[in-house]
């Protein structure tokens, strides 16, 4: 989710539930340093969306060798009707010595599925620094929507224990035992984030132990947030039109106009932020 272009770490939490927020120079130090100016929540999103690098695993050279592997990943649940959560594994497969890695689970904003860029390009960062990684949709995508769950959309606490139940099954699976694990770390991002935090908070066990929690930009009130979306989208319907074909050149036409005015602080008023505002919701 790229409401917010700079994805600042609004808080840190350890296992131990400690929260770590940040300082007041520190965020301003962050914020002057950071290279996009854009201070409208929406012009970033569609900055980030045009100007976001992605990773074909494909075609990515990592996976050419007999030392890395990605695969489906699949952990049960009875949170599901399919009886499982669906995902990607990216491990090391080391030839000679049995090196035990820390496993980071990616739980990527809100309604990223495994294929959007955020969530791949997460999970290869890390797999790059040598880590083992389980790349997960996020639980209002359509790629977590496809296992069938039976708990209503939007029930966090129900996604939240369905994630849970899912990895911990697969933490003593075979498969589990010959990647070789030495710890698990989650990385959560905005709604993903608040699921993480609530993770940290059930204090389950688990196979291995749960060391870091990483959470970014997450929503600190969720009943807020989702209420602010809901009130974004019931607006910018008035600026949607009806035809298609006219819709489509409309929003082209706004992002050619944010591509060439680049990571400008403000080039953009009135009416038009209005309707980039309704593109991105």
């Amino acid at each position: 989710m790229k409401i917010l272009a700079f994805l600042l770490f609004t808080f840190c939490c350890s296992v131990k539930g400690y929260l770590v927020p940040w300082e007041a120079k520190g965020k301003e130090k962050a914020l002057k340093s950071y290279p996009l100016k854009i201070r409208n929540g929406f012009v970033s999103s569609m900055w980030g969306t045009i100007n976001e690098p992605s990773v074909n695993f494909d075609n990515e050279v990592l996976f050419k060798g007999p030392t890395a592997i990605i695969k489906d990943w699949e952990g049960s649940s009875t949170s599901f009707k399919t009886g499982k959560l669906k995902g990607r594994l990216l491990y090391w497969k080391d030839k000679k010595v049995r090196k035990a890695r820390p496993l980071y689970i990616i739980i990527p904003g809100s309604f990223s599925n495994l294929s959007t860029p955020q969530t791949k390009r997460y999970a290869h960062t890390i797999f790059k620094m040598g880590y083992n990684v389980i790349m997960l949709p996020n639980p209002l995508s359509l790629d977590y929507l496809k296992n069938s769950p039976k708990h209503h959309l939007g029930d966090v606490f129900a996604e939240t224990e369905s994630i849970i139940d899912a990895i911990r099954s697969w933490l003593v699976s075979e498969e589990a035992k010959s990647i070789a694990i030495s710890n698990v770390n989650i990385v959560g991002t905005s709604y993903g984030g608040f699921v993480s935090s609530i993770i940290v908070g059930s204090k389950r066990d688990w196979a291995y132990p749960l060391d870091k929690v990483f959470i970014i930009s997450a929503p600190r009130y969720l009943m807020k947030s989702m209420l602010m979306v809901e009130d974004y989208v019931v607006n910018g319907i008035k600026y949607m039109s009806s035809y298609r074909t006219i819709e489509f050149l409309k929003m082209i036409s706004k992002a050619f106009m944010i591509y060439m005015g680049g990571p400008k602080k403000n080039f953009l008023e009135g009416d038009i932020l209005k309707e980039i505002q309704s593109f991105v919701v």
